[in-house]
């Protein structure tokens, strides 16, 4: 049975989250959006409640967002700066392989800053109501 490398699962994985973010979405916003509309221009403090909580989610999912691909992208620029510094690794020098597969992996850290920003966006799990 071939063995599946550490990157195709990663990528497998940031599919799967983000196929279950796409399906999650709008059967969330379709019920909070019907409740808003169903509230009126008084509405109860139930609802003022769910829609106050409805804004520091969505403010607090920004912010966590941002911050874990500013994060990422903050390790992106210290380890361009270590090879900057340092020039290309050892391996790279003497195996042409080596310096493709160093060059495959600086090539893909800007997919890992984006999708680092998914995670917080997941719907809590109260959020079907």
């Amino acid at each position: 049975m071939p063995s599946v490398s550490k990157s195709a699962k990663s990528h497998t994985t940031a599919a799967r989250q983000l196929s279950e973010l796409s399906l999650a979405v709008p059967q969330v916003l379709s019920h909070r959006l019907t409740r808003f509309a169903l509230a009126g221009a008084a509405p109860k403090a139930s609802d003022q409640r769910e829609f106050r909580a409805m804004v520091a989610e969505k403010q607090r999912a920004f912010v966590e967002s941002w911050w874990a691909m500013g994060l990422e992208r903050l390790r992106q620029q210290q380890h361009l700066a270590l090879a900057l510094s340092s020039g290309l690794s050892p391996r790279a020098a003497v195996n042409p392989l080596a310096a493709a597969a160093q060059q495959a992996r600086l090539s893909l850290r800007p997919l890992r800053a984006g999708r680092s920003g998914w995670p917080p966006c997941s719907p809590p799990p109260s959020a079907g109501r």
